[in-house]
This record gives structure tokens, C-alpha cells and sequence, in this order.
């Protein structure tokens, strides 16, 4: 305890470490990775809300929601992905996400993606 702790009977309030937005995403792949499509959600709204342009949540989102048959949300999170994507990104996940975006659009193709 430290003195004023001790002055006034009240323990001081401990700061648990916060998760980064890395860390929320990462929880949020490994929980839709095993089917838990709403707790893996929860997650990446959780890094979204820390840094609502971390490209890999927005596009990780897309998929999740692809696979929950929201298309229109889907669509939304991957237009979003490619807006905040980084350089590195560009050659491969933009591509495939307006892939995606595509195949939402026009209701053709794969509906469900293992993630």
C-alpha cells in the first residue's frame, strides 16, 4: 500500500494492461477460426474502438460477416479495408477483398470462406 493508501483505508484502483488493437484482432481471428462468429465480432469492434483504421480488423471483419450471411455489412467492412489498406496490403488483400466485394454485389460465387 502506499501512504496515502494507507492515510485514508482505500487501496488505490490497479491498472490491468490494456490489449492493443494487434491483440484484439489477433482473439477475434483465433475465435472465428473456430466457428465463434459473435465473440470473434465482439473482438474486433474491441480494436476498431481503439483504432478504427487498423486495415487487418476491417478486413478480417468482412470475412466474418461474409461467412454470417450480412452481406451489405460484409461489403461495408471490406470498402472500408480498402480505404485504410497499408502499401504492403496492396498487391494481394486489396485485390481480394474487392473480389469479394464483387461477388457480394452481384450474389455470385463463394458465400463462405474458412477462416
Amino acid at each position: 500500500m502506499n501512504f496515502l493508501s494507507k492515510l485514508f483505508g482505500k487501496k488505490q484502483p490497479t491498472s490491468t494492461p490494456k490489449k492493443s488493437a494487434d491483440e484484439w484482432c489477433e482473439e477475434g481471428n483465433s475465435l472465428a477460426s473456430r466457428g465463434q462468429y459473435s465473440e470473434a465480432l465482439a473482438c474486433l469492434e474491441k480494436a476498431l474502438q481503439i483504432d478504427p483504421k487498423h486495415a487487418l480488423t476491417w478486413f478480417n471483419m468482412g470475412l466474418i460477416l461474409m461467412n454470417s450471411g450480412k452481406k451489405d455489412e460484409a461489403i461495408k467492412a471490406f470498402t472500408t479495408f480498402i480505404k485504410y489498406a497499408p502499401p504492403e496490403a496492396q498487391a494481394l488483400h486489396v485485390p481480394t477483398a474487392k473480389g469479394y466485394i464483387q461477388m457480394l454485389s452481384t450474389g455470385a460465387g463463394i458465400t463462405r470462406i474458412d477462416l
